[in-house]
């Protein structure tokens, strides 16, 4: 199935005429946003980019927030002052290979080694514990750290569950991590 000609020429005049990328650039822009290097077993250091967003109370919880595809960390944008009303800590990155995170140049970087690179960014945030928030792809590799790392992971959020394939593997809740 095709699209109609007539979006297709709605959408186009949309993207010329009325589209401010510039005034995007300056509300991204408004965000706290950096990168750091990671290192992920078996593969060259990465580049990644990150929000993050951080609020005065000392009992704050960090959040991981993970976008899906097509999406980027400007899904969280629209509700970064809600979380951070709420007493989260957000730490939205792109992923490796996307927006402003570098791009893996090996084949096999998969949901585990995103979910490695990840966890770096956390820990070099100084970020031992947290919770995490996955929708879309970000669903699997939400799952994927909490597989991996139980330890640091306090809690996973996923908005997306991908009944394709089988498991690749399960985590075993003991009764003084509920």
């Amino acid at each position: 199935m095709a699209v109609e000609p007539f979006r297709l020429k709605d959408l186009v005049a949309f993207w010329r005429k009325s589209y401010d990328w510039r005034e995007e650039e300056a509300r991204l822009n408004t965000f706290p946003q950096y990168k750091c290097r990671v290192e992920v077993k078996s593969f060259e250091s990465l580049e990644m980019h990150f929000l993050h967003s951080t609020v005065a109370k000392s009992d704050a919880i960090p959040l991981l927030f993970i976008h899906g595809w097509p999406g980027s960390f400007i899904e969280v944008t629209k509700i970064l002052p809600v979380l951070n009303d709420a007493g989260f800590h957000v730490v939205a990155p792109s992923l490796p290979g996307y927006g402003f995170s570098a791009c893996p140049k090996e084949a096999g970087f998969n949901n585990d080694k995103d979910a490695e690179a990840l966890h770096q960014i956390m820990l070099k945030l100084a970020y031992d514990s947290y919770v995490v928030q996955g929708g879309d792809w970000g669903s699997d590799i939400a799952r994927a750290l909490g597989r991996l790392h139980p330890e640091a992971v306090r809690a996973v959020h996923i908005n997306h569950i991908n009944l394709v394939g089988k498991a690749s593997g399960t985590v075993q809740i003991h009764s003084h991590q509920r």
